[in-house]
Formats: C-alpha cells, sequence, structure tokens
C-alpha cells in the first residue's frame, strides 16, 4: 500500500500536459483573489475498498449519522422567504424540515413533524398563518409556540407545556440560509461564506457568525 497524504510539489508532480493551473491564472483579465493560488497537492495513495461503501445500507446509515447530521447544509435563500408566513421544505437522508419566516421577521428551523404523531407538518413549499397538522388538527405558531389542540378535553395525557419547539429536542442537523447579494469575493474564504449566511439550527436558534 502507497504512503498516503504525501505531500507533492506542484511544479514537479505528475500532471495532465499544457499549461498548469497558475499559468492559466496568470492569463485572467482580472486580479485573480489569493485564495486561488494556495496550493496543497498530496499524494493519497492506492487503497482498494470495498464496493459495500457504495451500496450496503449500513454504510449510508453511518454517513447519515456522523455526515449529515453534522455538517454545514444549504436549505434556501432568504428571499425565497421574504414575507411572515413563507416557508420551505428541506429533505435530506429521510430526514424533514420546515424552514419558515416568522411573525417578527426572523428565520426558524424546525423538524417537520407534528409533536403528536409525527405527521409531516408541511408537504409543499408556500406561506400560511401557522403550523397545522392535517391529522389531528394540532396547531403552532410560525415561532414554534402552541397555539391549539382542537378538542383538548380528549387528550388528557398530554403535557401542552411539552408541546413547543423547543431547544433541546432532536438537534439533527444545521441549515444555512443564504442572504440576499451574496458576492462571489465574499466565497474566498469559508469564514466568508459563514459572515453572509444567516445560521439557524433544526430546533430554531439563530447563531451569529465571526
Amino acid at each position: 500500500m502507497a504512503e498516503a497524504f504525501k505531500d507533492l510539489d506542484p511544479d514537479t508532480m505528475p500532471r495532465s500536459p499544457g499549461i498548469t493551473y497558475q499559468q492559466l491564472l496568470d492569463q485572467d483579465s482580472r486580479e485573480v483573489p489569493e485564495v486561488l493560488r494556495l496550493q496543497s497537492p498530496k499524494d493519497m495513495g492506492v487503497v482498494e475498498y470495498s464496493v459495500s461503501r457504495y451500496t450496503s445500507k449500513e454504510w449510508h446509515d453511518k454517513e447519515v449519522e456522523h455526515l449529515w447530521k453534522k455538517v454545514w447544509q444549504m436549505a434556501c435563500r432568504e428571499e425565497e422567504i421574504p414575507l411572515p408566513g413563507d416557508h420551505m421544505r428541506y429533505d435530506i437522508a429521510g430526514m424533514s424540515f420546515i424552514v419558515v419566516r416568522t411573525e417578527a421577521g426572523d428565520i426558524k428551523a424546525f423538524p417537520n413533524a407534528c409533536l403528536h404523531r409525527g405527521r409531516m407538518l408541511k408537504e409543499f413549499d408556500g406561506n400560511a398563518t401557522e403550523l397545522r397538522c392535517a391529522f389531528h388538527g394540532f396547531c403552532w405558531n410560525l415561532d414554534g409556540s402552541l397555539h391549539d389542540i382542537p378538542a383538548d378535553w380528549d387528550f388528557p395525557q398530554i403535557d401542552q407545556k411539552l408541546q413547543v419547539f423547543l431547544p433541546g429536542r432532536d438537534n439533527c442537523c444545521l441549515l444555512i440560509i443564504l442572504k440576499h447579494g451574496l458576492r462571489i469575493s465574499d466565497l474566498n474564504s469559508f469564514n466568508g461564506l459563514l459572515k453572509t449566511c444567516q445560521c439557524v439550527d433544526v430546533i430554531g436558534n439563530n447563531f451569529t457568525c465571526f
């Protein structure tokens, strides 16, 4: 097995014929951002992996648990939900979330599931004044607080204080909502990208990125 992660010299490493990537950048009519000049080629080695890495449910489940539940993902653009009640559905790896604009103008993200029986709350993008389940009619305000339980006398087993999308519930994925006016220059670094984003987790907390 070849040694993995071996540093290579950009000037002498094996590559395709013709001009180098850096020489191509030299020909640009505008100044190229410094981040595009960074080079760190490595020899990753030659390792054989079982095809099951790409086909088995076991590996898929590992990717869901250790990757898709923990990485930043773009859910929608801010201008796609400009008005109170505007919402978009975001699905990933069997999980579904609602990104919604509240009455106060904030952006919240919640699991797209009724807290009673788990039925999907919103099947399509759109605008709504509330988040109401089509099964028993349980209803939440746009900020995640409980609004109404029809015939609540028939559900004595339910603690209404717990029927709220609160911090501390299933923190499954993190979502990024890109703000209007994103410039290419803002993408020069990951930190620069985050400065142009509003970051919201799936339990409705807003994060400020520095």
